[in-house]
């Protein structure tokens, strides 16, 4: 009685956090992991690496960055002609495999041209990444645990960015800005790992659910309201990249404190995003998913506004 007991106290309490069942996920959640703690050691500190290590011009990387990720863009469409073709296991794979070639490149890259390119490789590995990690959720989890699966890789992405950030605040603190070069080789390192742990993965295709679609919602219904969510997501997502580019030149120059405050903000973020993200995936936004949009629209922008008022007069 004891242990049905604590088992049903076990089951409520994950479905109160919205954690889904994990045993059999190992591989899996490894992936995820190991793929966001490369992210969290660089993606703040990119921008930082070429101005102070290499010693290019501010706003001459910038505008590299800017050029290799617009061309990167045609990726997403690309990822998902592959995935129709070979599934999303194999685009993950890839797409780790390019994040890790773009970020070793880092080491080489001596001029904006060559900022442009390396960002062309490792913005191409991103859009491939999170245009079919979604849709391998799909392939590697039951169908009643896809909405926990989905806040669970959102929240863990988060642990592996703060663990990610937290290392560089390490790195950064005993070592200097130097050791963003050594950092760039390990980043490239967990890329790699990561790719080996989804290529190990045995993935199932969902089954269709067999709804006839409505005679009341076409198509082009469906189309509108779907173009409609992507065009009001534009600002967010710009909101989003701007943060994690413009951080750390914002921390060391705007706010004039050290490199390893950057990552530190980093960690801060994630954290508060990971310990948020489920619980409110399992008990907010099923229910009001509009309003819970608005309101993290909302946060958003008093967040940007503290940041204009953090900066001294």
């Amino acid at each position: 009685m004891s242990a049905a007991t604590d088992t049903r106290r076990t089951r409520t309490a994950a479905d109160r956090l919205g954690l889904p069942a994990m045993r059999g996920h190992g591989l899996f959640i490894t992936g995820n992991l190991i793929d966001s703690v490369g992210n969290g050691m660089l993606l703040p500190l990119g921008l930082l690496y070429f101005t102070d290590v290499q010693g290019l011009p501010l706003a001459r990387v910038g505008a590299a960055m800017t050029i290799g990720q617009a061309l990167a863009l045609p990726v997403t469409f690309l990822a998902g002609r592959l995935m129709d073709r070979v599934g999303p296991r194999r685009v993950v794979v890839w797409a780790n495999i390019l994040s890790a070639a773009g970020f070793a490149l880092f080491l080489l890259a001596r001029e904006p041209w060559h900022v442009a390119g390396v960002y062309v490789l490792v913005q191409a590995g991103i859009n491939m990444y999170f245009t079919a990690q979604r849709t391998l959720i799909t392939h590697v989890t039951r169908a009643e645990e896809r909405r926990a699966w989905f806040a669970f890789t959102g929240s863990l992405r988060n642990v592996g960015l703060a663990a990610g950030s937290a290392a560089a605040v390490g790195a950064l603190t005993l070592f200097g800005n130097g050791s963003l070069r050594w950092m760039i080789a390990v980043d490239a390192a967990t890329y790699l790992l990561a790719a080996a742990c989804f290529a190990a993965l045995t993935t199932t295709p969902p089954q269709p659910d067999g709804t006839p679609p409505s005679a009341l919602v076409t198509r082009a219904d469906h189309t509108r309201r779907y173009l409609l969510l992507v065009a009001l997501n534009i600002p967010y997502v710009l909101a989003q990249a701007a943060l994690a580019v413009l951080v750390a030149v914002y921390t060391t120059r705007a706010l004039e404190l050290p490199a390893s405050a950057a990552s530190m903000l980093f960690v801060v973020n994630t954290v508060i995003v990971s310990a948020c993200s489920t619980v409110v995936t399992a008990q907010v936004a099923p229910k009001v998913p509009r309003h819970a949009v608005t309101v993290g629209y909302l946060i958003m922008a008093l967040g940007s506004v503290s940041l204009v008022i953090a900066v001294p007069r």
